[in-house]
């Protein structure tokens, strides 16, 4: 009963968070409740056969959560408009504003295009070669998903050596550009213009199989989703591609396809078989298990602060200052219910609970919603640049792919709020500017031969 009352104001809430923002789907409110509608969805739908009743303190944990989130994100969406406003009033601003309304488009550079394809390709041949060394068994499937083990559930981060670690971060970085390449001449409907993009876009696709990681091909998705929204929203060609009733029918059907898809990509984890009740368990499961966690545990005192809700940063300052009690593992049990395997996900509302009892919920939900919609207002209306256009709509997308997910693990604060989303901006950074501006240098160069031959001559 409290479960499908919970499902139905979700979807309340979903709707809110389009009417309450001009109906644009990359907001972050939209974003952020879909998950757990989805999520709210699938436990509503196997809770019979795991036997779970939701228990009231869940029911207002998850749906309050998503309240205070909404109303966050309209706070601030009203305070920038507002600012905004007044700032288009003034003349030489109103001009700026102009000219920062005209957008801008990365160029497609085949050569480098081509160079990051050849470049997917030996990162991708090193790192199978590498994990079956450091991490042996018997087949090339189990040494990946004895790597992601231990990087996931011990202190064993699965790094691998110099240079290796730095070229896959760069790749990894890079394959974001290659990403809003592909969202941005989809939109402008020029992808067929060049098919080494495409083929660079699904190296990056077999590079995330090399690590077994499922929901990094969902993040990446998500990314490409999001942008290609925020092109669009900004505009600048008469023709670019827009939603039609057709489109909107694909793209349901291509999600479906995706998540009754989603448990044969195995690479990395183990033997397992498709199953609808393995797919409830991994979109629903994070309801029940929060509900056990509430039940039973709730608080936990560590003496450290902010040891679950800030794992990776503290994570990552424990290793470089040598402070071993800063470097542990996450505390996510598996569970099981009714005999049915329920995994180990909680969603993002068990960190906070854990480490800072129910008041964490409202604070650390509304940070998280403040930055991302100031995020989303700025990248929306465009910085007047290509590089800056470039940087925020890949910024905001890893954000609001995090945020999608939120429904499942504390990926705000492990990714975006942590050193990830630092070392994430600084290898993008490093990219698009690589990018941009080797082409440029090379014209520049190639231009100046003829010039200085003449002269020598």
């Amino acid at each position: 009963m409290l479960l499908g009352i919970l499902t139905i104001a979700q979807t309340l809430l979903l709707i809110a968070s389009l009417m309450l923002f001009d109906r644009e789907i990359a907001n972050p409110s939209f974003v952020y409740c879909s998950g757990f509608l989805l999520s709210a969805i699938c436990a509503f739908l196997f809770a019979s056969a795991w036997q779970f009743t939701l228990h009231l303190q869940t029911f207002f944990v998850i749906l309050g959560g998503n309240a205070c989130f909404i109303a966050t994100c309209y706070v601030c969406k009203l305070l920038y408009r507002r600012r905004m406003a007044v700032e288009v009033r003034k003349p030489v601003c109103h001009r700026q504003n102009a000219q920062k309304a005209q957008p801008s488009f990365l160029p497609v550079c085949v050569p480098l295009i081509a160079a990051y394809l050849i470049l997917g390709i030996v990162v991708i041949s090193w790192t199978l070669v590498a994990t079956a060394q450091l991490y042996p068994a018997e087949s090339l499937s189990a040494s990946i998903a004895a790597r992601k083990y231990a990087a996931t559930f011990t202190t064993d981060d699965g790094s691998f050596f110099f240079p290796l670690n730095q070229l896959r971060s760069l790749f990894s970085a890079a394959g974001y550009v290659v990403t809003y390449l592909v969202a941005q001449e989809f939109a402008r409907k020029r992808l067929s213009k060049c098919m080494l993009l495409p083929i660079s876009y699904v190296t990056l696709f077999a590079y995330m199989f090399t690590a077994g990681a499922r929901t990094d091909i969902a993040n990446n998705l998500a990314v490409l989703f999001i942008c290609y929204l925020l092109i669009v929203i900004r505009g600048g060609e008469q023709d670019m591609r827009r939603f039609s009733k057709k489109t909107v029918v694909v793209l349901v059907c291509a999600i479906v396809a995706f998540l009754f898809g989603y448990q044969f990509l195995a690479i990395g984890r183990g033997p397992g078989s498709f199953s609808l009740d393995n797919l409830g368990a991994y979109l629903g499961a994070e309801i029940s298990n929060l509900d056990t966690f509430l039940q039973t545990s709730g608080q936990q005192d560590t003496g450290i602060f902010g040891r679950m809700t800030f794992v990776r940063t503290i994570n990552y300052l424990g290793g470089r200052l040598g402070i071993e009690s800063w470097v542990y593992p996450l505390d996510l049990p598996y569970l099981t219910s009714n005999g049915h395997w329920m995994g180990n996900v909680y969603g993002t509302y068990y960190a906070f609970i854990y480490d800072f009892g129910y008041v964490g919920v409202p604070i650390l939900t509304a940070i998280m919603a403040f930055i991302s919609q100031a995020a989303y207002e700025t990248t929306r209306k465009g910085l007047g640049s290509t590089f800056g256009n470039a940087l925020f709509d890949i910024a905001y997308g890893y954000m609001a792919c995090n945020l999608l997910f939120c429904f499942f693990s504390n990926r705000f604060y492990e990714n975006v709020i942590s050193i990830n989303f630092l070392r994430f901006i600084t290898y993008v950074v490093v990219s698009l500017l690589f990018y941009l501006y080797v082409p440029k240098i090379a014209k520049a160069i190639h231009r100046g031969l003829p010039a200085k031959h003449l002269k020598a001559e």
